[in-house]
């Protein structure tokens, strides 16, 4: 057996999320059914977590069993990209021991929420446009709260289906320009849709309607107030993933870091 590490990006909007599904488009479908027609053996491709409708990938790691080695990787991603779906993208793939998982072996994911407060045409599919003054000191100051290993089942989407709800955040913090807020979290896990809510508790905290320790309230009963929002999925996008010895290194490489250059400085410098 031989398995293969890969690294891609996806936009969201063209999919019901990453996992298969018997009635719907998704990532995972799209990248097995084509590399089929290269490998038709070809099994399952385990991704390093799940992403709900809409929501993007910058960066996303998956890997592979075949049970053979493929003698021109650069031939094969080529051709892959050739038949996938305009918005999904294979970057890589590299050799790894068996015994390596792109699911099990992250020790962290960062999610970035891009919260657009101009008008901008061409940035519709990938923040949410919000144009209200909101104060951002409150909103930072909670964020504050949701630092540390906590029980996030009050963050998490009804019938999540995940066992426990702890979760160590180790960075959640906003980015504020003239034209956008950045939510940036750092995790070694995530609960269903938790980062929307996240950020959609943020958001109300920032219109005034909780004050700050709103958080920390959530965090000690589990229970959170109808009133919170669960912000649209266009804005969310995994943008890392972190292994101790992924992807391989070479000469010149920076470990844990992707050269995957995709959009504007501004995004990639935060």
């Amino acid at each position: 057996m031989y398995r293969y590490g890969i690294e891609l990006s996806y936009r969201g909007d063209a999919f019901n999320g990453w996992q298969r599904q018997p009635n719907a488009y998704t990532v995972q479908q799209e990248l097995e059914d084509k590399l089929r027609i290269f490998i038709p053996q070809a099994g399952q491709i385990t991704g390093c977590g799940r992403t709900d409708t809409g929501v993007h990938a910058r960066y996303y790691a998956a890997h592979i069993d075949l049970h053979y080695p493929i003698e021109d990787i650069r031939d094969l991603i080529f051709h892959w990209n050739a038949v996938l779906h305009k918005h999904v993208v294979v970057h890589n793939m590299y050799p790894v021991a068996v015994r390596w998982n792109a699911r099990y072996y992250a020790t962290s994911r960062e999610y970035r929420y891009f919260i657009s407060r101009k008008k901008n045409p061409f940035w519709n599919e990938f923040s949410w446009y919000f144009p209200h003054d909101l104060d951002v000191n409150s909103m930072q100051i909670a964020a504050s709260y949701l630092e540390g290993r906590h029980d996030f089942s009050g963050f998490m989407k009804t019938k999540g289906g995940q066992k426990s709800g702890i979760c160590t955040v180790e960075k959640m913090y906003l980015h504020v320009s003239d034209d956008f807020i950045v939510f940036q979290i750092i995790a070694d896990r995530f609960l269903r849709a938790m980062v929307r809510l996240l950020v959609g508790t943020l958001i109300e905290v920032g219109k005034g309607h909780f004050s700050p320790s709103v958080v920390q309230e959530v965090l000690s009963t589990q229970k959170r107030p109808p009133q919170m929002i669960l912000v649209p999925a266009n804005g969310l996008f995994l943008w890392n993933v972190t292994y101790p010895d992924f992807p391989p290194v070479k000469e010149g490489d920076v470990k844990g870091k992707s050269p995957i250059k995709l959009f504007p400085e501004f995004m990639d410098e935060i």
